[in-house]
């Protein structure tokens, strides 16, 4: 009976995954899928029925394995996959470690990220396969990678945890999840580091770029109450700050506070930010706060809101029809963000 009930598990995680492929293909946009398996043969077993019912459908597919492939590693992966054509499902999995073998290649990671809207630039389309054992490091590490993120599945738990609800879950088990006394040292090191350098700096500009720098890092950790307050004495250092930096250190207080479960106020964090933005004539990070915006309207169940936030902002979003063409779906809201 449980190799029944598996079998039937992944033979419906490949059919809303071949859906939702074939739709993003229809659609001409671009998707990024996760799935968390238990055992290795749950992947071989998810690829093989996936393929099966994306090339009956008409699409194609490549199997990519950056971790004993070079050639799809950092550097080349997003070249491979945009080189697949309009019709292929790139299948992705076992993302490289480091030299020792322990946690993700941070050059990796740094590549994805830097490179990461080539996503949507180039309708991209990939399926990432990840052992559940890593989904705690994934979420923790790389979590902020992805301004796409349209669904992802939990062979793990047999479905229990699902689709919408699934990244809220992780969010909140990485927050509680204890830090490592490595961590601790690596935390208070660095936190040293920058403070020290912090106080021999004099311009009260300079001073505030490399708290807001150490708030990101911070922040990149889910260390949030730190980051919260980092951030905040950024905010501090003069009340003459260049609107560039203002918006960049505003958008850091509101990604702290919306990784403590404080929604409201990071969303108005994230407003200032961005009226900073247009202060400045700069749209660098923009995107990311308003993907930040609309998650918080889409977990207060106002989904409408968070359709339209990233196509004319925050406030016109909330009045006037839909407009089409957007990266959401009502069942699909994408996760939150880091980055400035």
């Amino acid at each position: 009976m449980p190799e029944t009930l598996e079998t039937t598990e992944i033979e419906t995680t490949a059919r809303e995954i071949d859906a939702q492929c074939r739709r993003s293909v229809d659609q001409g946009m671009p998707v990024f899928l996760l799935v968390f398996y238990r055992h290795e043969n749950q992947k071989l077993a998810l690829l093989e029925t996936l393929r099966r019912l994306l090339e009956a459908g008409g699409l194609t597919t490549q199997t990519l394995d950056p971790r004993h492939r070079p050639e799809q590693g950092a550097g080349h992966l997003y070249d491979v996959v945009a080189a697949s054509g309009p019709r292929c499902i790139s299948l992705l999995f076992d993302l490289p470690l480091r030299p020792e073998g322990l946690g993700y290649d941070p050059d990796f990671l740094a590549y994805l990220n830097l490179h990461r809207d080539r996503i949507a630039k180039e309708k991209l389309r990939l399926v990432l396969l990840l052992p559940s054992t890593e989904a705690d490091l994934f979420t923790r590490v790389a979590g902020d990678l992805w301004d796409f993120r349209q669904h992802t599945w939990w062979l793990e738990t047999g479905g229990e945890i699902r689709g919408d609800g699934l990244w809220r879950e992780l969010s909140i088990r990485t927050k509680e999840l204890p830090l490592s006394p490595e961590q601790k040292i690596e935390i208070d090191e660095q936190c040293e580091r920058v403070r020290a350098l912090a106080s021999e700096t004099e311009e009260p500009e300079d001073r505030a770029a490399l708290l807001r720098d150490l708030a990101a890092w911070l922040g990149r950790r889910y260390v949030a109450t730190l980051a919260l307050e980092v951030a905040l004495g950024a905010l501090a250092e003069s009340p003459r700050l260049s609107p560039r930096l203002l918006a960049e250190i505003e958008h850091e207080i509101g990604y702290a506070l919306q990784i403590s479960d404080r929604p409201a106020e990071a969303l108005t964090h994230y407003e200032r930010s961005l009226e900073a933005r247009l202060e400045a004539g700069n749209g660098s990070g923009k995107a990311t706060t308003l993907n930040n915006i609309s998650e918080i309207y889409s977990s207060w169940g106002q989904l409408e809101v968070a359709l339209r936030v990233n196509e004319v902002g925050p406030q016109s979003a909330r009045r006037g029809p839909l407009r089409s063409g957007t990266l959401f779906s009502q069942r699909e809201p994408r996760s939150f963000t880091r980055g400035r």
